[in-house]
């Protein structure tokens, strides 16, 4: 793990840093994904095999000691079973043999713009790793430390901004302003050690904990300047947290002036979110719980227990990798009627709509608070996915926000017929979503 500098004003994390790096490579937009699949998914119906890892990015062949892999000599991050066949998926244009399908129209394969992307991965990954960076020179080393450091604060500076702007939040940062002690309580469901912490406590070359938490004091003074907050209380909860409890009290500076205005009480706790753990550890209840990439539809998680512990009501924040990773979330979360209002623009998705009113943009149905659109606090390192060789994402890229409740569509506008919902099928299509890592 690469030792970090200090931060210093970490709300200052922006989308500008990763538009910056892709409008260098002449793009607008990261192109998530790019990896060709449907030709392989039409031949073989149980196709399970990670495209350019362990199968050819190409044609799917299993690589064997009799097939050995050849790996593209530029980023050394995607494998083929052949010259023919790395070339075929450098190529622009679709193979022949590819099913023409809309989910793929924009699947370019390992194109120059790909392979340039996946060559800053192998930078971030050397110089995480400590590995051999001979070949790399001293600007392409601190930009690397650069886009692995932006990575980290991109956690802090997504909850406390987000928060601070979100419409979602509002009602709820102005209620608990208006009590004595004036106390806003947070809840990040599902943190880990890697993520949330910075894969600190473990590694005594990085930054201590300490500084991780600093960070988070230091992004939330931009809520805590706004409302006057006494204490601001951040609750991690998940599996994958300390065995033992980490605690600790830093003080909250003012964002828009010298001098301390509260204090960030930080506490972790290990275990499944439910309402057991919570009174167990005397936890209070959230005024906002936050999930950062919790792979909603990942069908080796249950979130429906701890869904079902977090009171109607409450706004959430959540956070993913990529644009088809936070549709399957929200559509999760409709189909566990945990969602009060709907996203502009996802209506048309879900298939919400007004009978006999084509008039009525899905759009505009129910949209009340939520709000689903790519996050302009994520860093700009961009990574690979572990499943789809040519599949890139940026953590905590899209973000989607609202109020946990039941969703009802009656409420959208008295003045309309009520609301219906039609399926249309799985917005998570893409080989159950490689996009989940």
């Amino acid at each position: 793990m690469v030792k970090t500098a200090p931060l210093l004003r970490v709300e200052r994390v922006s989308y500008r840093r990763i538009m910056d790096l892709l409008a260098s490579l002449n793009m607008d937009e990261l192109p998530e994904q790019q990896t060709r699949t449907m030709h392989l998914m039409a031949q073989h119906p149980d196709f399970d095999m990670a495209l350019g890892f362990d199968a050819c990015c190409t044609c799917g062949l299993k690589f064997t000691p009799s097939l050995p892999a050849v790996t593209c000599t530029a980023c050394r991050r995607v494998k083929y079973c052949s010259d023919a066949c790395r070339q075929l998926d450098a190529d622009a244009p679709k193979p022949a043999n590819v099913v023409a399908d809309e989910e793929e129209e924009t699947a370019l394969g390992h194109t120059s713009i790909i392979c340039a992307l996946l060559k800053l991965c192998e930078d971030d990954f050397a110089i995480e790793d400590s590995a051999d960076t001979d070949s790399l020179n001293a600007a392409a080393v601190n930009a690397a430390k650069d886009r692995i450091q932006s990575e980290f604060e991109s956690y802090p500076a997504t909850l406390a901004n987000v928060i601070a702007q979100g419409p979602c939040f509002q009602d709820a940062l102005k209620e608990c302003a208006s009590k004595s002690p004036k106390t806003l309580v947070l809840h990040v469901i599902g943190a880990s050690e890697e993520s949330e912490f910075w894969d600190t406590i473990r590694d005594e070359n990085n930054v201590d904990i300490e500084t991780v938490w600093s960070a988070y004091a230091e992004a939330l003074s931009v809520v805590s300047s706004a409302h006057r907050f006494d204490t601001i209380q951040l609750h991690f909860v998940g599996p994958e947290c300390p065995e033992v409890s980490l605690q600790s009290s830093k003080p909250i500076q003012a964002a828009d002036k010298d001098g301390t205005i509260g204090d960030l009480v930080v506490r972790t706790t290990k275990g499944l979110y439910n309402t057991e753990l919570l009174e167990l550890n005397a936890i209070p209840k959230a005024d906002i719980v936050v999930f950062f990439n919790p792979g909603l539809t990942v069908p080796e998680y249950n979130w429906i227990e701890a869904l079902t512990c977090i009171e109607k009501g409450t706004p959430f924040l959540s956070t993913t990798n990529t644009e088809l990773e936070g549709i399957a979330d929200c559509q999760y979360l409709l189909d566990q009627d945990k969602i009060q209002s709907m996203p502009p623009g996802l209506a048309d998705i879900f298939g919400l709509y007004t009978p006999g009113d084509e008039e009525d943009k899905p759009e505009d149905v129910n949209a009340g608070n939520a709000f689903f659109s790519e996050n302009p606090f994520s860093g700009s390192r961009v990574r690979q996915s572990g499943t789809m060789a040519n599949d890139l994402y940026v953590k905590n890229r899209w973000m989607l926000g609202g109020i946990l409740d039941s969703f009802d569509p009656s409420k959208a506008e008295a003045d309309t017929p009520s609301k219906r919902r039609r399926t249309t099928g799985s917005t998570n299509s893409k080989l159950g979503n490689p996009a989940l890592i």
